[in-house]
């Protein structure tokens, strides 16, 4: 994206923060390639406390399903 970009999204409820879910940006099983200019790797600061602790996808995944790892 560039600078003064406009991002829109639908969504088919309104939001509930009780039931949002985030998933660690940098996992590794995930393999994003955030080497771009300004990517969150290289700024992390921009990072929310929660996106920035939030657990990897398999553990996630474990969670929800009461499977302990």
């Amino acid at each position: 994206m560039q600078d003064n970009t406009e991002l829109q999204y639908l969504t088919d409820n309104v939001y509930s923060y009780d039931h949002a879910k985030s998933i660690r940006y940098d996992d590794p099983d995930l393999d994003i390639d955030w080497t771009m200019q300004d990517a969150i790797t290289l700024r992390p600061e921009i990072l929310s406390s929660k996106n920035r602790n939030a657990p990897f996808l398999r553990d996630a995944i474990a969670a929800e399903s009461g499977v302990e790892r």
